[in-house]
């Protein structure tokens, strides 16, 4: 923008003509303009339009166009400008002006032609005036004229390549933010595509996962059970350690009972052993007796043969009818034997019906061992089962506990894999929430360049 105070024009209602300060003969409307945008500057020196101003106007309001203002580089050198004078009036932009006299004159565009033709008159005869005046220093204001010219130019040629310049970087920029949204886009949608695979992956290890929890579950019940059957068979244990030991104690009383059964049968056989020499020497005792009782029965009847041949022999002789002393009669040696063959008869009835109860004894007492022989066999096949049973329970109790190891092993590298699968799933949501993070940064930063770029592209258009 220029700074340089530029004077003022109003339009007179009654001869519908534009009032001009004393001061100027040119003055810009009293309307305000527009404000600028900043940092923007219309260049200086710009040559003689007086041949487009001789026209109606632009197409598109039919306005005229106004005339040519002088700027500090048509001043006189040496000369000092006066407030308000034409050298301190910039020309402004005639489409600018077209654009405010439609909005100040929309209905007197027609006469306002011819008024402003007029003025440009004044203003061409005023410059030429002013150029004549100025042609006195014209020498001295040559060589600032020159410098300013050039100045003027090399500062708009700069501004220009400057715009220039800015618009190609704007346009790169542009394109470059096209690259890198497009780049962007990809990458959103790789990092769509990642944290698609990844909830993926999270939901296979999250079936993994609940299927490694019911197999927790089904390992932690067969420990349970496997628990329990240990129990019982603990239980077992310790009732087959119970019978056991009642079976010990019944052995051990039933071997005691054997050996007390043992002596029973040797003190049995040693009184057999007895009663039957006792049975041999009452026998031989009685035959002894028989045989002695025989003789004697012999020799008293020997004796009273003898004696009673004697007693004939002298009864003949003698004829004596009564018989001597001590000499038993046949009746009575017949008494005799006769008793002696019944006591005989009877010892020998009470021999024989002790050996037959001495017999039947023994024969109790073979029974009786051979009852104790078959409870000891069954009691000796019953131990050998129970050691057999023991055996087996406790190989059978030994693959438990192996079976129960197996499993807490099996729950242990179970646990492992869910704390391990629980860590892999933290690990993925924190992946997936960083993704995510610099999904939405990415936009974001995205959208702020875009914006940045459209008003840069809009402050320059």
């Amino acid at each position: 923008m220029n700074p340089e105070p530029q004077g003022q024009t109003a339009l007179n209602p009654a001869t519908e003509r534009w009032d001009q300060d004393p001061d100027s003969d040119m003055r810009d409307a009293a309307t305000p303009e527009p404000p600028e945008p900043p940092g923007f500057r219309y260049p200086t020196g710009i040559p003689d339009e007086d041949a487009e101003m001789e026209g109606h106007g632009s197409a598109r309001f039919s306005a005229p166009k106004r005339p040519r203002q002088l700027s500090e580089v048509d001043t006189v050198v040496g000369e000092k400008p006066q407030p308000g004078s034409d050298e301190q009036r910039v020309l402004q932009p005639p489409i600018k002006k077209a654009r405010q006299i439609p909005l100040l004159l929309q209905d007197e565009v027609v006469s306002l032609k011819e008024t402003i033709r007029l003025e440009r008159k004044k203003a061409t005869a005023k410059i030429a005036d002013l150029e004549t005046r100025a042609e006195a220093s014209v020498l001295k204001a040559t060589t600032r004229t020159t410098k300013a010219l050039k100045h003027a130019e090399v500062e708009h040629v700069l501004k220009i390549g400057e715009l220039q310049s800015e618009l190609q970087g704007f346009r790169d920029d542009k394109n470059g933010l096209a690259k890198t949204a497009a780049e962007r886009a990809v990458l959103i949608e790789t990092l769509e595509e990642t944290v698609t695979s990844l909830q993926r992956q999270i939901w296979d290890f999250q079936q993994g996962k609940q299927k490694l929890t019911q197999e927790v579950h089904a390992a932690s019940g067969r420990v349970k059970d496997a628990e329990k059957e240990r129990d019982s068979l603990r239980a077992e244990a310790a009732g087959l350690r119970e019978y056991k030991s009642a079976q010990e104690a019944a052995a051990s009383h039933g071997s005691s009972l054997l050996d007390a059964a043992k002596e029973s049968i040797r003190s049995l056989k040693d009184d057999l052993e007895r009663s039957s020499a006792e049975c041999l020497r009452l026998e031989s005792a009685n035959e002894s007796t028989i045989q002695s009782l025989k003789n004697e029965a012999l020799a008293a009847r020997k004796d009273k043969e003898e004696a009673l041949v004697r007693n004939v022999s002298q009864h003949r002789d003698k004829s004596i009818p009564n018989s001597p002393r001590g000499v038993f009669s046949k009746e009575e040696s017949r008494r005799i034997v006769d008793t002696c063959q019944r006591d005989a008869a009877k010892a020998l009835e009470q021999i024989k019906e002790q050996m037959s109860n001495m017999e039947a004894q023994r024969d109790a007492l073979e029974s009786r061992v051979n009852s104790l022989c078959t409870e000891n066999d069954m009691l000796s096949t019953e131990r050998g089962a129970n050691e057999a049973f023991k055996r087996e329970n406790a190989k059978t109790l030994e693959w438990t506990n192996n079976h129960v190891s197996e499993l807490e092993a099996q729950r242990d590298a179970l646990e492992q894999d869910s704390a391990l699968l629980r860590a892999t799933n933290t690990e993925l949501s924190a992946k997936e929430e960083t993704a995510r993070e610099e999904r939405l940064c990415i936009e974001t930063t995205h959208r702020q360049e875009l914006s940045a770029v459209n008003a840069k592209m809009t402050d320059v258009t």
